[in-house]
């Protein structure tokens, strides 16, 4: 384990239950983040891309995928 990544696992023992459970939300949260970015190098890498055009025709679809999953 990096330092980094070990001095936030030893913080966030440190904290209250209720701040531990929070915090690692959060951190899976930035962890999927974080490998979707990766996912979107390794298209990229790979020619698998879409015009500027194609992408801003998907955006209302994604936008409207994003807010039925926030209604659950």
């Amino acid at each position: 384990m990096t330092t980094t990544l070990q001095q936030a696992f030893d913080k966030a023992s440190a904290l209250p239950e209720q701040q531990q459970d929070a915090f690692g939300k959060f951190l899976l949260e930035e962890l999927e983040f974080l490998a979707a970015i990766d996912e979107g190098i390794a298209a990229a890498d790979r020619g698998d891309v879409v015009s500027l055009e194609e992408a801003r025709q998907m955006i209302p679809k994604w936008v409207s995928e994003s807010s039925s999953q926030n209604r659950r």
